[in-house]
């Protein structure tokens, strides 16, 4: 049987590798399945995601994967048109699971657990070193949202006084002025690169972050704090 899969960072890794493991062999051209982390076009928002139709079009059977730890939420909209000719949605958990069934009941929805780092158990610890993941923007543009821009200006003024008593480390993504921060000589800065890296994690006693890397920290055992929890996720990009 022949696959492809079309990579977003690190997430589809252990589903390519899982597939290699039962024998499966890598295919660009009429594949059997083609995996996707989603099918949304960001250039034209009145037509699904190109790569996907060329696949269809092939006569692959087409399967999205998770593209993130929050899942697939941009579904939950009339903002943009995919194909309706997904075979199969892969989910993360049966939380992800019965989410997805709301948004997507066309859809058969297969939940294949947690991939993205090895699970450790809650441990309680005094804090001594935070680590603040604020929203990232756009990897092309560098467009976010507006609340988004507000809960990390809030969050970091509010951690500027406690870097007197506390080690405390921003990890962005983004320039810091597209984000919403200043530079202050009492923090320390260090540009992350999205490739599913938890050391950062590991190294601190309390994460407040956001998404798939608040996940990632729970996943961890690390004290958490996430941001703008009650507010519904939107995209960056108008054209979505």
């Amino acid at each position: 049987m022949k696959y492809f899969i079309s990579q977003h960072q690190h997430k589809g890794e252990k589903i390519m590798n899982a597939l290699r493991e039962e024998g499966w062999v890598y295919r660009k051209i009429e594949p059997d399945i083609a995996l996707f982390d989603h099918n949304v076009n960001l250039s034209n928002p009145c037509q699904g995601r190109l790569i996907v139709k060329e696949y269809i079009n092939q006569g692959s059977t087409i399967i999205t994967y998770p593209h993130g730890a929050t899942g697939s939420w941009w579904e939950d909209s009339n903002s943009h048109s995919a194909y309706n000719t997904i075979f199969a949605d892969l989910v993360i958990g049966e939380g992800h699971k019965h989410v997805a069934e709301i948004i997507q009941p066309e859809l058969d929805h297969y939940t294949i657990g947690w991939s993205y780092c090895p699970l450790k158990e809650f441990k309680k610890t005094q804090v001594k070193k935070i680590l603040f993941a604020p929203i990232h923007a756009s990897a092309r543009t560098n467009a976010l949202r507006e609340e988004a821009i507000d809960i990390n200006t809030r969050v970091y003024n509010a951690l500027i006084p406690l870097s007197r008593d506390y080690n405390i480390t921003v990890r962005h993504l983004n320039p810091l002025n597209t984000i919403g921060l200043r530079y202050n000589s009492r923090i320390n800065f260090k540009a992350g690169i999205p490739d599913g890296s938890y050391n950062d994690i590991d190294n601190a006693d309390l994460v407040i972050a956001e998404g798939t890397y608040m996940y990632l920290s729970v996943a961890r055992g690390k004290p958490t704090i996430g941001m703008n929890q009650h507010i519904p996720i939107r995209p960056n990009h108008k054209l979505i």
